[in-house]
């Protein structure tokens, strides 16, 4: 095989989608065992927190207490378990987004394997020694820190890698181009793509800003010392109680997590549209910039309504749009190759 040839393959080996989500590259094979392990680790405080309401005796509904011998309320243990639960909602949704992204950022193999392990790693040690063995800190600072330091990492390359492509001219052969064209009814994840590379700037920029309230909370806590567990006042004193202004940011992230999520499933799939990229550019960086916005009027500088209902309507609106516009097209998709389908038969 010539030298061209090779520098030919090595190309698509390292853009190409094909190459990039398969088995054979270690990884993606790695991104997909930390992924089911991380959820894994998810289903089971979901499984711990009902075997401590089996244990205490406790529900959360008045339909539930037909059960023999229960009531309605909760119980400390079972509220601690929730807490690391609410934690995990927080933080790993958010790494299993930029820890896709990071795969077409061009790091060695063992880059990946050791941060996408280390923050698996550290986000079953934060559940041990907060739901299961409780220990005073720093132990579950520790492992909060660890995990939240590798996303914010990852999620600062990403946006990195996906600036610089975004502003470099496509330099590809015009042999790779046109094998490039061969692909053109999917979509081409490359960052030499628009599209794509919009697609990493604003998620990387979503889950920076999401990871910014929940430091944001951290300050609040140290500056008042208010804690949200018993083990914690040992370090300095302090008390555990509910304080509006950390209510208020906590509410922030919650705001985040029922909409930042589903935006970065819908615009990935939305890549598939065929819409021109000034159409992604502009939806993504509009829900991005009234996110951001909205963060701002909730949780730093309050700002009386209408405010934080238009910053709120306008992504929700966005992604109610970008939803139709999918289903609308798979759909359409799916209908037409139906009818091909018959056609072929039919002759």
């Amino acid at each position: 095989m010539s030298e061209n040839n090779t520098s030919f393959i090595s190309k698509i080996k390292s853009n190409d989608i094909l190459w990039v989500t398969t088995l054979e590259n270690p990884k993606f094979v790695t991104y997909m065992v930390v992924c089911a392990l991380l959820v894994l680790k998810m289903w089971w405080l979901t499984v711990l927190t009902v075997m401590k309401r089996v244990k205490h005796k406790v529900v959360m509904n008045e339909e539930d207490t037909k059960v023999g011998g229960t009531t309605v309320g909760s119980h400390p243990d079972v509220e601690r378990v929730r807490r690391a639960f609410q934690n995990d909602l927080e933080n790993i949704p958010a790494f299993l987004f930029i820890a896709f992204a990071y795969l077409w950022v061009s790091v060695p193999s063992w880059v990946v394997h050791f941060l996408y392990y280390l923050f698996f790693v550290a986000r079953l040690g934060h559940s041990v020694v907060y739901a299961v063995v409780p220990i005073r800190p720093p132990a579950r600072g520790i492992c909060f820190v660890t995990g939240f330091l590798i996303v914010t990492y990852m999620s600062i390359h990403v946006l990195i890698a996906g600036i610089i492509a975004y502003c470099k001219k496509y330099g590809g052969s015009s042999e790779l181009k046109k094998v490039i064209k061969m692909y053109e009814n999917n979509v081409n994840l490359t960052l030499d793509d628009t599209k794509f590379a919009t697609y990493m700037i604003v998620s990387s920029l979503l889950v920076l800003k999401t990871m910014c309230l929940i430091v944001l909370t951290i300050y609040h806590r140290i500056r008042k010392n208010i804690h949200i567990s018993e083990e914690d006042i040992g370090l300095s004193g302090g008390t555990v109680e509910l304080d509006p202004e950390i209510e208020r940011v906590r509410r922030s992230v919650q705001n985040d997590l029922e909409n930042i999520p589903a935006f970065l499933v819908i615009s990935f799939v939305y890549l598939w549209v065929p819409v021109p990229a000034w159409t992604v550019q502009v939806l993504y960086y509009t829900f991005l910039v009234f996110r951001v916005l909205h963060s701002i009027v909730y949780a730093i500088y309050v700002v009386p309504q209408p405010a934080r209902g238009l910053c709120f309507a306008i992504p929700f609106a966005i992604l109610f749009y970008m939803c139709c516009h999918v289903f609308v097209y798979a759909f359409s998709s799916v209908i037409s190759k139906n009818e091909m389908s018959t056609d072929k038969y039919d002759l």
